[in-house]
């Protein structure tokens, strides 16, 4: 799962993370469940965003409360940065 603000385009984007979680057998679901194994977790504070758009911070919010219940469930919660690291420590190359 997938939730938060991230950067538009790239690797880094919600869409080449989803992409690449795919491509190495992964299921990228829209909503968190007792199931969901991890959630990465995109920008989900406002005050590490200059001047958010509407848009913006409506994925922040719903990044933070994705982020609770995550913690409410028992779901391992991974940055951007640490899902790299972790997909880079069990071997798998990250670039498609």
């Amino acid at each position: 799962m997938l939730k938060g603000l991230f950067p538009k385009g790239g690797d880094h984007s919600k869409e080449g993370l989803g992409g690449m979680i795919v491509r190495y057998g992964g299921v990228v679901e829209d909503e968190l469940s007792l199931d969901t194994d991890y959630l990465i977790v995109g920008v989900i504070d406002e005050k590490d965003v200059t001047d958010p758009s509407l848009a913006a911070r409506a994925a922040i919010a719903e990044g933070a409360k994705a982020y609770e219940d995550a913690r409410h469930y028992y779901v391992t919660v991974l940055t951007i940065d640490k899902f790299f690291k972790y997909m880079n420590r069990v071997g798998t190359t990250v670039a498609p």
